[in-house]
């Protein structure tokens, strides 16, 4: 089949995701706090590839400003965040400070917009197809990582030795090539409750569907819950009860009897796989350890307790670093508190987040009911994990958020 240059424009968007599937494989480190990725310099080249071909009227000023009136929320938050940004410079009187934050907000930014615009090209590509290529590359994504991490799993599960690079080290845990069960979990995590909503809609709600794909959905299921429960992450584990529980009670009265089932059996396999995995030696694999749990509770404290009482109400700047320092001779990755509400209240304080409440808070209940029940699960297993481990804000999840509730 001859493809023309749309078609081929949408593919080489696609393919970033198979680089993404690369995790830490393709991270740059340029300082001890400072990274990036080769699908960040992707992305970036596509949008700017896609403003070269198309009108360019994005860039000018009259457009900026139109889209501002129209979205005032997002100037007044902006200007927020650029406050925080500016006391943290006077204090710090290093603009290096910054260097970090405006990357780390400028690839958020730019996911979304690279999300929104791929959505734009492929329905204009291929009309007819294109509400399933998005679920077919995020599960080729999630299925990736889920390989990537079997094989980790089971031909090098001593990954101790990573901690020389600044990673934590893992022992009989699957990391895949994000180089951590956590974040891996997640991702897994997304794929299950992405994948079993859209079976819902592909296979069981068709009368004519044939018993084999059946078998090949609880297959891919099954896949992805053992990769879970083989990262022992209790986040993930929570996370992914709460998206199941909220997915399963709301389509309850609107499936058939099979995927009723089979959304419980699922469940089931999780709750009775936590019982019977393996336990090796080592604290990592260790369902009852709390050393994980202090270690956040003593990061949060610090970095609140690190905040003046000016900083409370307007925090110190929005993914400014805020850990403990640590006197550890290695290097460390890890830059910000795990929880998503503690990085929060210190980057925009109290003050911003009363701010934000007030700017996005009927914007976001709309945007709530507006969801699928799909995209509302997926969301509450990514917020219910950032308790814990901050991973809303992790590349390839971000990637992967984006790619399903597009």
């Amino acid at each position: 089949m001859k493809l023309n240059s749309t078609q081929i424009f949408c593919l080489t968007g696609l393919s970033l995701f198979a680089l993404a599937s690369l995790g830490q494989f393709q991270r740059i480190q340029l300082a001890p706090n400072l990274a990036f990725y080769f699908q960040d310099i992707g992305i970036f080249l596509w949008l700017l590839l896609n403003w070269w071909l198309g009108s360019k009227k994005i860039w000018k000023l009259v457009e900026l400003q139109n889209f501002f009136r129209q979205r005032p929320e997002i100037f007044w938050t902006l200007i927020w965040i650029l406050m925080g940004w500016l006391l943290a410079l006077i204090q710090a009187n290093n603009f290096q400070i910054l260097l970090r934050p405006i990357l780390y907000l400028a690839r958020l930014i730019l996911v979304v917009i690279f999300s929104f615009k791929l959505n734009q090209k492929i329905t204009s590509a291929w009309p007819n197809q294109a509400s399933k290529i998005f679920p077919l590359t995020a599960l080729v994504f999630g299925l990736t990582i889920l390989l990537w991490g079997l094989m980790q799993y089971f031909w090098l599960p001593d990954t101790r030795f990573l901690k020389t690079f600044g990673w934590d080290d893992h022992y009989y845990r699957l990391i895949s090539t994000l180089f951590d069960p956590g974040f891996s979990g997640l991702i897994l995590g997304i794929t299950l409750l992405g994948w079993v909503g859209w079976a819902r809609e592909k296979i069981f709600n068709q009368t004519n569907s044939m018993g084999w794909l059946k078998i090949g959905w609880l297959n891919v299921s099954f896949g992805l819950i053992t990769g879970i429960l083989l990262t022992y992450s209790r986040a993930s584990y929570l996370a992914i009860v709460i998206g199941l529980g909220w997915l399963g009670l709301n389509l309850w009265k609107k499936v058939k009897i099979s995927l009723r089932l089979t959304s419980l059996i699922l469940m089931l396999t999780l709750g009775l796989g936590i019982l019977i995995l393996p336990q090796p030696t080592g604290e990592g694999a260790n369902l009852l350890r709390v050393s994980t749990v202090n270690s956040r509770l003593t990061t949060s404290r610090f970095a609140l307790e690190r905040l003046s009482p000016v900083e409370w109400w307007l925090g110190n700047g929005l993914f400014i670093n805020s850990r403990v320092s640590s006197s550890n001779q290695f290097p460390d990755h890890a830059q910000l508190p795990d929880n998503i509400f503690i990085t929060f209240l210190t980057g925009i304080g109290l003050g911003g987040l009363l701010v934000m409440l007030k700017l996005w808070g009927q914007k976001a209940w709309l945007y709530w009911q507006s969801l699928t029940n799909v995209s509302q699960s997926i969301w509450l297993a990514v917020l219910t994990h950032s308790l814990f481990n901050n991973s809303l804000f992790q590349p390839q999840i971000w990637l992967l958020l984006q790619l399903w509730l597009t």
